[in-house]
């Protein structure tokens, strides 16, 4: 192609007095002004390509960014503590053994959490038992507001779990320190306008991983925090900032669904440390502390009083963990929530997590009928930091209608850090589009029966492809499946956590038969 003064310079202007420089200037000034409307440096949205007619809104979700302050670029990435990348990290048996150890584990190319290397990269190791620093932090949240300019965001949901996995060694002070920091960056890049709205998570208690008193000045102390900062920040109701301030939860309407035909959303935040196993402070009472139950059925009576549907922002995902048979949330929250959405799933359009770092989600249902009837889908979205190998560093965009307030597609951007560092170049330039749920699954939208049988029950059937395909995502394109193509156990208890919330049905699921695996 020819450069403008090469085009300026050719004979055809020679020949063409009338159609000078200037004049070819203003042409493509004109041009420009007409079709630039219609012309965009990014590929249509699959969801906007099927449903052209639809008045889509977006927002974003963003958890688990795990940012380490003293992270350290040269650091040993093997060490002999949960959290490595940092200057003391190591100890002289870990030094003597780890570079055989290394070396043993890059032979096997099945082996996905070793390393990729023995030192702490720029930006992020994968494979290590690291966490990120702050700028990766900071550049994903920046890479996220660039693409406002072709899609603009109507608000942003933040899942928590702001600090570093060294939980052996955090003060109290520094738990505040970190949400501070969390809301202090969130703030500097989206603003005021753009509501966040932040989530507790577990690594964000009073003084503690997994520790959140019911009453008392440790629990008032971290939520005044959250109060100062995320609430006074961006919620608009007194009663929000109040419920924040209180008990860590609050609901209110999101304003860009207040508008003439639009559906008005009214968001849920819950504060899953009340529902947490591992909050031995909830073993205090044998009653639903902070009464979590009845604040959640009233937000449902609000909204269907008021016309309005559901949106719940939380961190631990409801049922029972993907890894084992104990339960992620309390089994009370569980079958109450189960039973709840019976009466109420209609208004609900979709309940959204983390803490689990990789990508899957779980069905309510309605064991009312026959078959159970899905009733809800819970998104867990995977995290920012790639920490203990898990995956690369990730981040989710949901598409919705805003005429019925329905989910209609989500989007998994990934950065590739091996890659990165490998070629090297603008940080921003490696995140990646990783997959379009309804397009890698060929759904209409992401609602609970869309979901069940369009995904769920091809696992269950045990399709090939539909678990190859599950795989890959669940651990965001990092090399390591979830469950291998022969071990149907670990495959049935997966789906069984993912399908049934409630112990009693979980263990049932387990005992089922499992089908043969589908051609």
């Amino acid at each position: 192609s020819l450069s403008a003064l090469e085009v300026f310079q050719s004979p055809y202007f020679s020949r063409n007095p009338i159609m000078s420089p200037f004049h070819l200037l203003l042409s493509l000034l004109l041009i420009n002004h007409i079709l630039s409307p219609f012309i965009s440096s990014s590929p249509t949205p699959f969801i906007r390509q099927k449903y052209p007619n639809k008045n889509i809104g977006v927002y974003w979700q963003i958890s688990d960014p795990h940012v380490d302050l003293q992270y350290e670029v040269g650091a040993d990435s093997v060490c002999d503590v949960p959290l490595c990348c940092r200057r003391n990290s190591t100890n002289s048996a870990v030094i003597v053994q780890k570079n055989s150890l290394w070396q043993q584990q890059q032979k096997s190319q099945k082996e996905s959490q070793s390393p990729e290397s023995l030192k702490a990269l720029p930006y992020g190791t994968m494979g290590a038992q690291c966490d990120i620093p702050q700028s990766t932090w900071k550049l994903a949240l920046q890479w996220i507001k660039s693409t406002f300019t072709e899609d603009p965001a109507d608000f942003i949901l933040y899942g928590g779990d702001n600090i570093a996995h060294d939980v052996w060694r955090q003060t109290p002070e520094e738990l505040i320190q970190y949400s501070k920091m969390a809301a202090d960056d969130l703030l500097e890049v989206f603003g005021k306008d753009l509501p966040v709205y932040a989530t507790i998570g577990n690594h964000d208690g009073s003084n503690a991983v997994n520790e959140l008193p019911y009453k008392g000045e440790k629990k008032e102390r971290y939520l005044e925090s959250l109060h100062e900062t995320f609430g006074a920040n961006w919620l608009r109701t007194e009663q929000a900032r109040k419920d924040l301030k209180d008990w860590g939860y609050y609901h209110e309407l999101v304003p860009a669904s207040i508008q003439p035909g639009r559906q008005k959303i009214r968001l849920a935040t819950l504060n899953s440390q009340w529902v947490n196993p591992l909050n031995f402070w909830v073993y205090s009472s044998t009653v639903d502390l902070a009464n979590n139950l009845e604040w959640i059925e009233n937000v449902f009576k609000t909204a269907r009083a008021n016309g309005e549907k559901v949106l719940i922002n939380g961190h631990i995902p409801p049922g029972i963990s993907r890894g084992s048979a104990m339960p992620e949330s309390l089994n009370f929250w569980n079958k109450g929530m189960e039973k709840l959405l019976t009466e109420y799933g209609d208004l609900v359009v979709g309940a959204l997590v983390g803490h689990t770092h990789q990508d899957d989600f779980g069905v309510f249902h309605d064991y009312s009928t026959n078959p159970p009837k899905p009733t809800l889908v819970t998104f867990t979205t995977p995290s920012v930091t790639p920490y203990h190998g898990g995956h690369y560093p990730a981040v989710r965009k949901f598409y919705y209608d805003r005429e019925t307030g329905e989910l209609l597609d989500h989007e998994t951007y990934y950065h590739n850090l091996t890659q990165f560092h490998q070629q090297g170049g603008d940080f921003n330039s490696y995140w990646k589009l990783e997959y379009s749920a309804c397009k890698a699954w060929n759904l209409q939208d992401i609602s609970a029966l869309e979901v069940q049988h369009k995904i769920y029950d091809r696992l269950w059937s045990n399709d090939a492809e539909a678990w190859k395909q599950f795989n890959e995502f669940y651990y965001v394109s990092y090399p390591k499946p979830r469950c291998a193509p022969a071990d149907n156990e670990c495959k049935r208890k997966l789906l069984c956590s993912m399908g049934h919330m409630d112990f009693s049905n979980y263990m049932n699921c387990v005992l089922a038969p499992w089908p043969q695996t589908k051609a």
